[in-house]
């Protein structure tokens, strides 16, 4: 039987790649996490997909270099993911603001309310 561990959207540009990854975890109260790695190849404008795992569907929407004024002198701007989580869970954070070259996640975690 095969397990499918993680789902991902890759851009590669170059030796650059970015990508979005989501991952069951062993965290029973947070069973998902979205992991963002931003690479600088993207160059402007806005993508959207969903990706699913385990029976989990996760709104992804990313706004390219969405803070212009970070690193106006050196060109290179950060993007900005914002998480749609499945119904009856929550997104903690809802939104990461992710630099060139680095990494961030999200949990994707049961509502306890």
């Amino acid at each position: 039987m095969i397990k499918i561990l993680a789902a991902s959207v890759f851009w590669t540009m170059y030796m650059y790649t970015s990508y979005v990854e989501l991952e069951l975890t062993d965290n029973a109260a947070c069973p998902v996490m979205l992991t963002f790695q931003n690479e600088d190849i993207h160059v402007e404008g806005e993508t959207e997909f969903e990706l699913e795992l385990g029976g989990y569907v996760v709104g992804v929407f990313i706004d390219v270099n969405a803070d212009e004024d970070v690193n106006e002198v050196l060109g290179i701007w950060p993007d900005r993911l914002y998480v749609t989580p499945p119904e009856g869970m929550i997104a903690v954070p809802d939104q990461i603001l992710v630099q060139e070259g680095e990494k961030d996640s999200v949990e994707i975690c049961h509502a306890m309310f």
